[in-house]
């Protein structure tokens, strides 16, 4: 749901409190934080809004992605934020 903050109001809806408690489970089911393993590739997930930034560390280990470290903050900072 893409909105224009400075015209538009977001609307909570039965929809919008789904995908609330979507993302809550999402976060809540991913029970640990792995340690980096130093064969497989590293990979990072980002996005972006006016309001926040996020991303996931992540490996490929055995098909399946294991999390290594999440971010979120405000992009109100102005910071940029670099991984080298």
């Amino acid at each position: 749901m893409l909105m224009n903050y400075k015209t538009k109001r977001l609307t909570w809806s039965k929809d919008t409190n789904g995908t609330l408690n979507d993302i809550k489970e999402a976060l809540n089911t991913c029970a640990i934080l792995f340690y980096l393993n130093e064969i497989s590739p590293v990979f990072l997930k980002k996005d972006a809004s006016d309001y926040r930034v996020g991303a996931c560390l992540f490996q490929i280990v055995i098909y399946a992605e294991h999390p290594i470290m999440f971010l979120i903050v405000s992009a109100a900072d102005k910071v940029c934020y670099a991984i080298i």
